[in-house]
């Protein structure tokens, strides 16, 4: 690979720069797709209180892609329910509880490694807006860690 297709790997991923194995044994140039990201996102309400105002409660979906020659982290999975205005408050406030699923890309394994896991986590989120500019967040995870060879993997 020459140095210049390195400096472009480096300055577009956060971990070194690394050839396929496949690639390695067929000497076949690695082909750098770019650095971009997909992102599909989906948010429906399925209840309110009063069909003109925004209390209630709404599904959410969300998917991003990146290409995994260059990201690691390269799918990322959210779903959850999210219940606006459930505190009698004058001001804007949310509670939410979802899950996320993270994959990795195989193509950053070092040779004879085996596959990462996936990492997939539950979230609940409480959000409170009482001024202009501020916003209050509370967030906990209940997490699976991912292992490969009895390390967690990044």
């Amino acid at each position: 690979m020459s140095k210049a297709a390195r400096a472009i790997l480096a300055s577009i991923s956060s971990a070194p720069p690394t050839i396929p194995e496949s690639s390695r044994r067929r000497r076949v140039r690695l082909r750098v797709s770019g650095n971009y990201l997909l992102y599909w996102m989906a948010s429906q309400a399925l209840w309110r209180v009063d069909p003109k105002e925004a209390r209630g409660l709404d599904a959410t979906f969300a998917y991003d892609w990146s290409p995994p020659d260059v990201n690691r982290n390269n799918t990322l999975l959210t779903t959850g329910l999210r219940f606006n205005e459930p505190l009698p408050l004058h001001f804007h406030n949310t509670m939410s509880l979802g899950y996320v699923r993270n994959s990795l890309s195989p193509q950053f394994l070092p040779p004879g490694t085996p596959s990462w896991r996936r990492s997939t986590a539950l979230n609940s989120n409480t959000l409170l807006d009482p001024l202009p500019m501020l916003l209050l967040q509370r967030r906990s995870f209940s997490t699976t860690r991912t292992w490969v060879e009895g390390r967690n993997a990044p």
